[in-house]
């Protein structure tokens, strides 16, 4: 008996998984398990194949030296500029 007059065990015994729970919500909960542990299994292994991708892209050849270069990126302004076929033909 606690502090409250509240049977400690018997409140135990009574909130046990299989006792209160009918047999379709039991089967639901554990489709549900079974669910979650699936997604979370193929995101598991999806993020182990990216990760293996960007390893093998960083260490491949890319057909040419990629020290000592800068890029540039140049932001065409004004009125001459305004839609993309002018913004290209102009360059």
């Amino acid at each position: 008996m606690g502090a409250a007059g509240i049977h400690l065990q018997e409140a135990l015994k009574s909130g046990g998984l299989g006792q209160s729970a009918s047999p379709g919500a039991r089967r639901a909960r554990h489709v549900l398990v079974i669910a979650e542990l699936a997604v979370s299994l193929v995101l598991l292994i999806g993020a182990g194949l990216l990760a293996k991708s960007f390893l093998n892209l960083s260490h491949t050849n890319l057909g040419f030296p990629a020290d000592h270069l800068l890029t540039l990126r140049v932001n065409l302004t004004g009125a001459q500029y305004a839609t993309a076929q002018s913004s290209s033909a102009t360059i």
